[in-house]
């Protein structure tokens, strides 16, 4: 994945809370989807 700093910033987006975010994703992604007992590949 490129560097997209500079596009975000000139979107205004606060890029510390954007990089907590994108470390909770994978967490948060595992934890609630492909622990679901509906999930197909069971």
């Amino acid at each position: 994945m490129g560097d997209y700093t500079k596009m975000w910033e000139s979107l205004n987006i606060d890029l510390e809370k954007h990089d907590i975010l994108c470390e909770a994703l994978p967490v948060q992604f595992t934890d609630t989807y492909l622990t679901q007992k509906t999930d197909l590949r069971l």
